[in-house]
Formats: structure tokens, C-alpha cells, sequence
């Protein structure tokens, strides 16, 4: 009795256009052996298949021969044409093995190669974001919005369904700020898509801070071009708000949108300039005690400070608020909300 092991693994390769590479190992591999009987290694190989993608599959094959005692005169009788047949029935089992590993290890391969193309377009389109809004170019989001949306439509997996979700939504509440110019159709399509998106991502993922404060964040913006929605949407913001706060408390950007919605709501409801400078400074703080090296979402220091900058600058502060606009200026010397809006409107009022 012979039997044939057959294993797939994939991997990364440089592109060869095609061709076969073939080895024979002399490297032996046990297997399971039934009581009463011995094995003995008989040696093994594996095939590459290199792709002009560089994709590269790999198919192990390991042989092991596993005999059962026979007496000597039976093992002396046995003739040419059984030893042939057992030869034929060995070449079929890895051939059959081979194809098996095969199509399995290019399923995973191409699996894998598709994860890997969606993780490569979501680091680039956050990088570009990150540059447009730092530069307050409007359409440059907006084309990042547009490459969000298209990379949602065509990945199914649900885990990075749930960061893309949150990048879309996070381009819709910037391109909101940055496009006053938009009709209340548009803002209203905007808002409503992202306070969707962010909606699923809630459902699916009950622990997600960033999702619930972005949301109270979107739902925020919605009152602001709404104002007869403000009792539904109102509510809805508060338990947003309060959701994050339950789940992390200390999370800055939970902060600084607590604080944006203080700056925009009446103090008899809870907002105000002075709590709006308590929830920025709070945020300031915990942005700066985060590792520089932390992974995305990891923005809104910059906005802190700005936002804070407008608090003392309407609290009769402008000194305070130059020194928030200049230490956001030392973060990130081409913010332009900084440079072109907020600095000239302060020496305006001076």
C-alpha cells in the first residue's frame, strides 16, 4: 500500500513570466500508519508555477510508502505486471493530489492578492484626504470620496467593509465643511449617506468609538442645515455622543466633536463657548499623549486647535487664538483654513 500527501501554500514572487521550476526533495514525511504495519520514506518534491504577476504557487507533494509484512515466498512471487499497477495507481493519487492543492492554492492566492489590492487603495486614499484637507481643496476630496465609494462597491470583506464605511463617511463630513457652496439637496444627500454608513458600522460593531462619535459629528452638521430637524436629530446626537463617551471617554476625536457640537449649541442646551473650550483643550491634550506613529484614524489635531483658536477668539482672546492657529501652523505649515481663513479674520477684527 503506497500513499500520496499533497500540500498548497502561496505566496509573493517576482514576475518570470510563466515558467515551471521542478525539485525533488529527499526530505521523508510520516503519516498515519495502521497497527501492524511499517513505513518507509520514500522522498517527495514540489512544483512552483510563476506567474507573470508574480504570483507564485507552490505544490508540495510528500510520498511515503507504507508496506504491509508479507512471507517471503509471496514477496518473491509477485510479478512485474502487479508492481506496474500499483506504480500507475500512485502517479494517479498525486496527480489527482497535485490538481487538488492547486486550484485550492490559487483560490487563496487570488484571495489573498484581492485583500492586498483593497488594503494598498485605502492607504492611498487616506494619505490623499489627508493631504486635501490640510490643503482645503475641495475637489481633491471630493475625488477621494468618489475612489472610497468605488473601493466599497467592490469589496465584500466584512471587516474592511467596516473601515471603508467609516473613511466614506468621514469624506462625506469633510466635504460638507469644505463646500458651503453645496444646495441643501446635496448636503442633505451627503449627510444622510454618511450617517448611513456610520449606522451600519454601529450595528455591526456595538464597541466602535469612532464610528459613534463621527456619527454624533454627522448628526450635528444635519441640525446645522436643518433646523426643523433639530428636535429628532438633536436626540440623536446626545445618544451618539453619550455611546462614545460610554465606550472611551478619552478618545480625542470623540473630544473635539463633543466640542464642535458645544460650540454650535446654545448654553441653555448644554453647549457654549466655555464648555466648547474645556471639551478642545481636553482633546488637545489627549491628541498630544498619542504615540506620532499611530495608525489611521488619527486625524484631528489640527482641527482642535483651530476650532479652539475660534472659541478664543470669540471669547475675546485673540492672543490665545494666534496661539492656536500658529502651533497648528508648526504641526503642518501649508494648512490653509489656518493661513488663508482664520489668521486673516482674526487681524480683521484687531
Amino acid at each position: 500500500m503506497r500513499t500520496t500527501i499533497a500540500r498548497a501554500a502561496y505566496g509573493g514572487g517576482s514576475p518570470s513570466g510563466g515558467r515551471v521550476r521542478s525539485r525533488i526533495s529527499d526530505e521523508g514525511e510520516a503519516c498515519f500508519v495502521p497497527p501492524g504495519r511499517r513505513f518507509v520514506p520514500s522522498g517527495g518534491g514540489f512544483v512552483t508555477w510563476l506567474f507573470p504577476s508574480g504570483l507564485r504557487v507552490v505544490i508540495m507533494i510528500r510520498m511515503v510508502t507504507v508496506r504491509r509484512r508479507r512471507p517471503v515466498a509471496e514477496r518473491r512471487n509477485r510479478g512485474g505486471a502487479a508492481r506496474g499497477e500499483r506504480i500507475m495507481s500512485i502517479m494517479k493519487r498525486a496527480i489527482r493530489a497535485s490538481a487538488l492543492a492547486c486550484g485550492l492554492g490559487l483560490a487563496c492566492a487570488a484571495a489573498a492578492a484581492a485583500q492586498t489590492g483593497a488594503d494598498r487603495e485605502w492607504r492611498a486614499i487616506v494619505d490623499s484626504l489627508d493631504r486635501a484637507v490640510v490643503a482645503g481643496d475641495a475637489g481633491a476630496i471630493g475625488d477621494a470620496r468618489d475612489r472610497c465609494r468605488r473601493l466599497l462597491d467592490g469589496t465584500p470583506t466584512g471587516g474592511q467593509r467596516a473601515r471603508i464605511r467609516y473613511l466614506l463617511a468621514y469624506a462625506n463630513w469633510r466635504l460638507l465643511g469644505a463646500r458651503p457652496d453645496l444646495d441643501g439637496g446635496e448636503r442633505d444627500d451627503l449627510a444622510d449617506e454618511a450617517a448611513a454608513l456610520l449606522a451600519e458600522n454601529v450595528a455591526a460593531h456595538a464597541a466602535d468609538v469612532e464610528a459613534h462619535a463621527l456619527l454624533g459629528g454627522v448628526y450635528g452638521m444635519q441640525i446645522g442645515s436643518s433646523a426643523w430637524r433639530g428636535m429628532t436629530l438633536g436626540r440623536r446626537a446626545a445618544r451618539a455622543f453619550d455611546d462614545a463617551r460610554a465606550i472611551d471617554e478619552r478618545n480625542p476625536r470623540f473630544l473635539l466633536l463633543k466640542g464642535i457640537d458645544a460650540f454650535h449649541r446654545p448654553a441653555m442646551f448644554g453647549g457654549g463657548l466655555e464648555r466648547a473650550e474645556r471639551w478642545f483643550r481636553s482633546a488637545i491634550g489627549h491628541f498630544e499623549a498619542q504615540p506620532p506613529d499611530l495608525p489611521w484614524p488619527n486625524w484631528g489635531l489640527l482641527d482642535a486647535r483651530a476650532w479652539l483658536g475660534q472659541t478664543l477668539a470669540r471669547r475675546g482672546d485673540p492672543d490665545g487664538a494666534r496661539e492656536q492657529y500658529e502651533a497648528a501652523l508648526r504641526i503642518a505649515p501649508g494648512y490653509a483654513f489656518v493661513r488663508h481663513v482664520l489668521l486673516p479674520r482674526l487681524a480683521r477684527r484687531n
